[in-house]
């Protein structure tokens, strides 16, 4: 069995190499083939999606333009500093 999966009669009870590679990079638990009965080479193919929810730049500019309103409200005082030549405030 390979993760979980019956070992396919084609192979007559040895895995190509790839998938004995993917046997041993992948370790789980899970009852399930994590890969989806890719091999290596269709996941590293994979790309992410080139879409994104329609109101994603509106969000994110909306978010931002809200937190930049913010007022930080910063109040600097000067400290007493033991050494010569540098500042400290708080």
């Amino acid at each position: 069995m390979v993760h979980g999966m019956a070992t396919p009669r084609l192979y007559r009870g040895r895995l190509p190499a790839t998938m004995r590679r993917m046997k041993e990079s992948i370790a789980h638990d899970f009852p399930f083939d994590p890969r989806y009965g890719h091999d290596e080479a269709a996941l590293r193919a994979l790309e992410a999606p080139d879409t994104s929810p329609p109101d994603f730049v509106d969000f994110w500019q909306n978010l931002h333009r809200a937190a930049m309103a913010v007022p930080l409200n910063l109040h600097v005082e000067k400290r007493n500093c033991p050494w010569p030549g540098l500042n400290l405030e708080k």
